[in-house]
């Protein structure tokens, strides 16, 4: 880890600190305005044209809900944006730029599989419009990119078809979740029956030295890192740069949100410490990623 790495993750920290706080900020002005309302007997609808428009300013994720993109590019980012949860086009966009930063070569993978799918569920008459016909296929792109072990034009055929199964795949098994949600069933499915067909990681296993991996030097300032690249991880990015811009563009959308994201992250990093996992493990971000989602549901 190179020192301008770990200045530009230092500062990505204080910028999402100070996120964090305006947000604390925005939520006690909600409490006040209500407290107000309430012992006024004044419903918030009828505090007039500028009560209404700072209601939505205050409570209403920021005025993200409107884009000026072509309707198909803005569903493909925010498939993107919902696999943290965003429904957001520009924090899809500020993801795939992050992801851009570790592996551009996954970033580009990632935006080929939520248009694929996202397109697919279009064709097939689903609504694709919130994203959630996209952040599987996003996911599916991601993981072809580190694990087939191909060629960048079969990876991306692989990428586009797989993607493009994910909204059907969803679809055939909701009957079997009840009322339970789904999240990333599809893409576990489309992602792990390739993986077990191809074996892309026997090989590697096979030729895997303990030395090897025994050499790699952990610093000090990995493992305080560790939330960030627990972060990256989620889109299997190891990068802490890369999981600080991650929480930029959840943060875009809902600092609250960030703020769950990194705390799930570290709580992760420090369960592995107290387990005494391998430092080389936790450092990696591989303690980190699992424990976001809880936090952010």
């Amino acid at each position: 880890m190179n020192g301008n790495t770990s200045l530009l993750c230092i500062i990505a920290l204080c910028l999402l600190a100070a996120i964090s706080a305006l947000e604390v900020l925005r939520w006690c002005i909600y409490w006040v305005l209500l407290s107000a309302s309430m012992l006024l007997r004044r419903s918030p609808a009828r505090l007039g044209a500028c009560g209404r428009i700072g209601a939505r300013a205050l409570f209403s994720g920021s005025f993200n809900d409107k884009s000026p993109l072509p309707q198909p590019v803005d569903e493909a980012l925010r498939g993107v944006g919902q696999v943290v949860f965003c429904n957001s086009a520009g924090s899809g966009a500020l993801i795939l730029a992050g992801l851009g930063v570790g592996d551009p070569y996954l970033a580009a993978m990632a935006a080929v599989g939520a248009t694929s799918a996202t397109a697919a569920a279009k064709l097939g008459g689903l609504d694709a419009s919130s994203g959630l016909c996209g952040y599987n296929g996003t996911l599916v792109g991601c993981a072809f990119a580190v694990f087939l072990g191909t060629s960048a034009p079969v990876t991306l055929a692989a990428t586009v078809a797989g993607a493009a199964a994910t909204p059907f795949v969803s679809r055939a098994i909701a009957p079997l979740c009840g009322s339970a949600p789904q999240f990333t069933l599809a893409f576990n499915a489309v992602a792990l029956s390739a993986l077990a067909l191809v074996r892309p990681l026997a090989a590697k296993t096979a030729e895997a030295s303990p030395d090897v991996v025994a050499a790699a030097a952990t610093g000090v300032t990995d493992l305080l890192l560790a939330p960030l690249t627990g972060v990256g991880q989620i889109f299997l990015v190891e990068s802490p740069l890369s999981g600080a811009l991650l929480l930029g563009a959840i943060g875009v959308y809902s600092p609250m949100c960030a703020l769950a994201t990194l705390s799930g992250s570290s709580i992760g990093a420090a369960v592995g410490a107290i387990v005494d996992a391998p430092a080389a493990d936790i450092a990696a971000g591989l303690w980190g990623y699992n424990p976001v989602s809880p936090h952010v549901e």
